[in-house]
């Protein structure tokens, strides 16, 4: 997840490294049930291997990370956006020009359907290796990455529920500024092909909010003291959502036993610094820009977030799995 501005200090260096295959190029066999904590936790793996070095945004560590969704997207039959699988763009850092690019995929219904497409996207860059020492990334945003793999793999083969076809977004670069987000919403023909709404999957597989301090000065205070953070996932909806929507959201999280906690959930004293804090953090913002309802899954920010300790073995894989089923419960619903 982007923050306004990103200072990233080395802390005291990280022993442990996540269990990786050695390299991330290396052939995986595919996964027999597209939404397992198997599958879910594979790509999450490859994701982290050491020699993608924590994917940093605009760097060739990230390329190669685009690369390897490209070819997931193949094996799993989902066809590449108007004929493109990549969509490559340039963007300013620090007055240095940088590339990067979107993965992209497109889901058709089996029969007909409705003129208004999907997106359902994920960021896949990360801090990459600063001062020598990698930083991961595994819940940001590994786990939004795979989770929104797995979903793609689920829905190709469910495509006979699809009521609107659905884009899959690998976005690059959102550590840098939502810059393939940005990019993507700056190149859409909205007139000619109208996107009726957006899923933003970004740090999904840990429980809800992953600070101890933070947690426990919440139940003091009386927020949340009936939510179970295993079985929970935080939801951003817009201001001014659609009639029913913020309802369609829960009830596709419902059918998986899984409580959505939005900020109409809080308490209403710190409603508005929830919603500062979250405002322009995610790549759904462009598209909110455009005002295209969206929903915005997260554990939120845990103790790791943008630390070399991010890594796969701190995530839950059965949270991530019944997470990616409401996600994928969500876009169907919103098809409809």
């Amino acid at each position: 997840m982007a923050i306004a501005s990103v200072a990233v200090t080395a802390p005291p260096a990280v022993s442990a490294v996540p269990s990786a295959p050695v390299s991330a190029a290396l052939p995986l066999e595919p996964p027999a049930h597209p939404i397992s904590s198997d599958a879910i936790m594979r790509d999450v793996t490859w994701l982290t291997a050491p020699d993608l070095k924590g994917r940093g945004s605009g760097t060739a560590d990230e390329g190669r990370a685009a690369e390897r969704l490209g070819r997931e997207l193949e094996d799993a039959k989902v066809p590449p956006l108007d004929g493109e699988r990549t969509a490559a763009f340039t963007y300013k850092d620090g007055g240095r020009e940088k590339k990067s690019q979107n993965v992209l995929g497109l889901i058709e219904p089996l029969a007909g359907g409705k003129r208004e497409l999907i997106v359902l996207g994920a960021h896949y860059d990360h801090l990459g290796e600063v001062e020598g020492q990698v930083y991961y990334g595994a819940e940001d945003n590994a786990s939004g990455t795979a989770v929104v793999l797995a979903v793609a793999r689920a829905l190709q083969t469910r495509r006979a529920e699809l009521g609107r076809p659905v884009i899959i977004a690998f976005f690059g670069a959102e550590e840098d500024g939502l810059h393939g987000s940005r990019s993507f919403v700056r190149g859409w023909a909205f007139d000619k092909r109208p996107i009726s709404s957006m899923v933003n999957v970004d740090m999904i597989g840990r429980s809800l909010v992953d600070q101890p301090r933070m947690w426990m000065m919440a139940r003091v205070m009386g927020i949340l003291k009936d939510v179970d953070p295993e079985r929970s996932v935080g939801a951003l909806l817009p201001d001014l959502e659609p009639k029913g929507f913020a309802t369609l959201v829960r009830e596709a999280c419902n059918k998986h036993e899984l409580t959505l906690v939005t900020i109409a959930d809080l308490p209403q004293s710190v409603r508005a610094q929830a919603k500062r804090m979250a405002k322009g953090r995610g790549d759904h913002a462009p598209f909110e820009a455009k005002k295209i309802p969206f929903v915005f899954f997260s554990s939120g920010e845990s103790s790791d977030y943008h630390l070399p300790s991010d890594t796969a073995d701190k995530l839950e894989p059965a949270i991530l799995e019944q997470r990616a089923r409401a996600v994928l419960e969500t876009v169907i619903a919103l098809s409809k």
